[in-house]
């Protein structure tokens, strides 16, 4: 897997060209993101999650529980790349979670090797910012060419929609 930033989005594009766009626009009254979890964090106890990262708040009285990129399973973006490389994306699996409050949280299995890997996107907000994303197929040869496949406002967007929504 390679992780692309553009200036309006992050893409996550696995060996089979099979991509996650996530529109990566910022605004004020919101926290947004995306991490790589073990499993999803809706199977997580609230001591697993509070382990995960001890020093954030995770937990907001009036939205419920607060995922950060600092909960993240990997160290770095560089790390995650390097331990995903070989994994790819389930197209069958993709759980929309509300958080509690006006965002929300989606999330796609990454299978590899070893034990599934779970990517979430994550967009806490007051019910005004919204982020999109899409999972799709891409053309032959996005991996390695990450200019064949940009989900971004300033370009098309190529690739069968498999996935899409709003948080």
């Amino acid at each position: 897997m390679i992780i692309v930033e553009h200036a309006y989005s992050i893409n996550f594009i696995d060996p089979l060209d099979i991509f996650v766009g996530f529109d990566y626009t910022s605004s004020c009254c919101e926290d947004f993101g995306y991490l790589f979890l073990a499993k999803p964090f809706t199977e997580m106890t609230p001591e697993e999650l509070k382990a995960l990262s001890p020093e954030d708040s995770w937990y907001n009285d009036e939205y419920g529980p607060q995922l950060s990129e600092s909960m993240s399973m990997f160290e770095s973006e560089a790390a995650a790349q390097e331990a995903l490389k070989n994994y790819i994306f389930d197209p069958l699996y993709c759980a929309n979670e509300n958080d509690g409050g006006d965002g929300g949280v989606v999330i796609f299995k990454l299978i590899g090797a070893d034990a599934p890997v779970y990517l979430h996107l994550y967009n806490h907000h007051n019910g005004y910012y919204a982020h999109g994303f899409d999972m799709k197929i891409g053309k032959p040869g996005s991996h390695e060419d990450h200019t064949l496949l940009v989900q971004d406002k300033e370009y098309s967007t190529f690739g069968a929609e498999v996935h899409s929504g709003s948080l």
